[in-house]
Order: structure tokens, then C-alpha cells, then sequence
């Protein structure tokens, strides 16, 4: 399930900022990837990759805040947790991966504009083969762990998830 699908869940009035503000962090995660596979350095990728990650703590944080409001499902705020955790988890490893390689220096006989293409697409393709297993594959069902839940009691019932 989507962040996007979960927050039109949400109470119509009250949470507006909230619902804007989880989805815009979701959304920031893969726009910054997307840009950082432009960058001229590994160093400079990973910088892209280090502001993904924040955007994934900000998006964890949002998904918190929603439990406690109680209008997050603990069932749901569990999958989301899960797979955003999992996302930063990828992109720490790919963000460790970028930096212990070293930039290639374009060769003589090539114009600049091929070494930069080739650079962005080798980042490209890196960037999505660890992020690939987040965006596509569904959340399978996990059993909350009490490390990681809101500090409440589950609801009593979850509203049926309808038809995808």
C-alpha cells in the first residue's frame, strides 16, 4: 500500500498539513535519488543519497505522528514503518557503496558529454536495483515488534482495505 493511498484515509478535516507534508517526504526519497544520478561525483551522489535518507527519517516521523493521532492503523503504520526503514536501510548501503567508488575520469577520446552520460546512467542503474524491491514489491504482513510501536493500544477493528 502506498503513503499516498493511506493519508486519503485520513479524517477530512484536521490533518490536511499532515497528509501534504507524508506525502511530500515520500516523494522527496525517490526525486532526490532521481536527481543525485545527475551528479558530475560519487561525492556529490552521495550527497543526494545522504538527503534521501533524512527525508526517510521525516517520513518515519510523519507515519509515527499519524499512529498517535489514531487515524494510522497500527497494522498499517507497521507496513510503512517497515518498508521505509527498509528503503533507508538500502540507501545507507548504496549511499557506502557510492563513496568507496571512485569517480571515473573521462577518457581522452571520448567527449565529456559521453563520461557524464555513462556516470549518470551507471548511477541510475545502481540507484534503482537497490530501490526496485521497495517501490515494487508489496509490504508482506509483519508482526508488530514493541521496540518500534506507538505508544497505544491497536484499534479495535481495521476499516476493510478496499480493491487495488
Amino acid at each position: 500500500m502506498s503513503v499516498r493511498d493511506v493519508v486519503t484515509r485520513y479524517p477530512v478535516r484536521g490533518y490536511s498539513e499532515l497528509k501534504a507534508q507524508t506525502v511530500s517526504a515520500a516523494e522527496s526519497i525517490i526525486f532526490t535519488i532521481v536527481e543525485g544520478c545527475g551528479a558530475s561525483s560519487q561525492r556529490e551522489f552521495a550527497r543526494f543519497l545522504e538527503m534521501a535518507i533524512k527525508s526517510s527519517k521525516d517520513l518515519e516521523g510523519q507515519l509515527e505522528l499519524a499512529a498517535v493521532y489514531e487515524i494510522l492503523p497500527a497494522r498499517r503504520w507497521e507496513a510503512l514503518t517497515t518498508e521505509t526503514v527498509d528503503t533507508r536501510r538500502m540507501l545507507v548501503g548504496l549511499r557506502k557503496k557510492v563513496l568507496a567508488t571512485p569517480d571515473r575520469h573521462p577518457d581522452p577520446s571520448r567527449s565529456i558529454g559521453h563520461a557524464q552520460q555513462t556516470t549518470a546512467n551507471s548511477k541510475t542503474a545502481i540507484a534503482g536495483r537497490y530501490l526496485s524491491r521497495a517501490v515494487d514489491q508489496p509490504t508482506p504482513p509483519s508482526t508488530p515488534s514493541p521496540d518500534r510501536s506507538p505508544s497505544r493500544a491497536a484499534p479495535a477493528s481495521t476499516p476493510p482495505t478496499p480493491p487495488q
